[in-house]
């Protein structure tokens, strides 16, 4: 009867252990919080050497070759958005965004679901990363079929194509240009450090993109020289992609 009644009690004490631990863990999911998101709002202004872009007019000059230029269409990918903390690590917040200056709503665009905190900075491409950049992989819509790499040079998207005409300040008669990047080789890197608060609000980011600047630094780009139309020209986009470097600041 004794062993009988002792049995009984080291049953009911790993019961009562068991039921304890159950209830710590339990207590611990309950107290677990989630990290309260916010959403930000980043937004894109187009320039021509400090003067808002007007597009379709004969406005502009290429201070490098003296050109008169107009611009029609700017359009482009940004991809791999991410938010710096401070310690250096990354969260990515975006995988890509298309972006055509002049439509309503086409430089501006949210991020919701974004970890609520302060982060010391931004950093995405404009041109789509590897695993992105296989005509078929972003979804059939219009936007996405008109940015197709053309297939004699490749099998991707366009990165970014800034198109219009040019000619010398006076002609009545102007030339096309397309001053387009594409193929892997020739992401555009921005890493930008700023504070940047996420709060329960909207926070918004503001960047300038600066045309002339494609066209001027580190390289003087001459249509005469390297032709008016880059795509498939591995000399010609090498040259856009360095003066792209800092063709974009944040505001």
């Amino acid at each position: 009867m004794e062993v009988l009644m002792r049995s009984i009690f080291r049953r009911k004490t790993v019961l009562i252990f068991l039921s304890f631990i159950l209830s710590i863990g339990c207590s611990k999911e309950k107290d677990t919080v989630e990290t309260p998101k916010g959403t930000l709002s980043i937004d894109v202004a187009y320039a021509v050497d400090g003067s808002p872009l007007l597009l379709d007019t004969l406005l502009y000059v290429d201070d490098v070759a003296g050109y008169a230029y107009k611009v029609n269409d700017v359009e482009y990918y940004l991809s791999d958005i991410k938010l710096i903390r401070s310690d250096s690590s990354e969260i990515s917040v975006r995988n890509y965004q298309f972006m055509k200056a002049g439509r309503a709503g086409g430089s501006h665009f949210t991020i919701s679901g974004i970890d609520t905190g302060s982060y010391c900075g931004i950093s995405f491409n404009i041109g789509l990363t590897p695993l992105l950049n296989t005509f078929g992989k972003l979804p059939g819509i219009q936007d996405n079929q008109s940015m197709q790499w053309p297939v004699q040079y490749g099998n991707g998207y366009y990165f970014f194509r800034f198109s219009g005409e040019f000619g010398n300040v006076g002609d009545t008669s102007l030339s096309p240009f397309v001053m387009a990047l594409g193929d892997n080789d020739n992401l555009v890197a921005y890493r930008f450090i700023s504070t940047i608060h996420i709060g329960l609000q909207t926070n918004s980011v503001a960047f300038e993109m600066n045309l002339n600047e494609w066209l001027k630094h580190p390289n003087d780009y001459d249509f005469n020289i390297y032709g008016p139309f880059s795509a498939g020209n591995p000399v010609a986009m090498g040259l856009l992609k360095a003066n792209g470097a800092d063709a974009v600041i944040i505001r």
